[in-house]
């Protein structure tokens, strides 16, 4: 038997500008810099990002840009999804909202 996995410990993200990363994610997602890791984001270590509770870790590398080949699906509650969806589509008023809700 596997042990079990306790949760996805963070997600690398690379991005040609670190700094507007950074504000980007700040400004839409409400995250911000981890303090305790900026250490790593020396000689182009990642950058690491969190939400208040520290359940959610970005890692910023800067780096050309690459096609993206992945997808992270964030969880919430039904009345967060809600207030989410309303709060991207004020941030992002040209993204083009394909995303279906799932059901319990």
């Amino acid at each position: 038997m596997l042990p079990e996995l306790q949760a996805i410990d963070h997600v690398h993200v690379y991005v040609p500008d670190r700094d507007k990363a950074e504000s980007w994610y700040s400004k839409v997602l409400g995250l911000f810099r981890c303090e305790a890791l900026a250490f790593w984001a020396k000689d182009g270590g990642p950058l690491t990002l969190q939400n208040g509770s520290g359940s959610v870790h970005l890692a910023l590398f800067e780096r050309h840009a690459q096609p993206c080949r992945s997808t992270v699906a964030l969880r919430v509650g039904v009345v967060e999804y809600l207030s989410w969806t309303a709060h991207l589509e004020r941030q992002l008023p040209q993204a083009a909202h394909t995303h279906t809700p799932r059901s319990p």
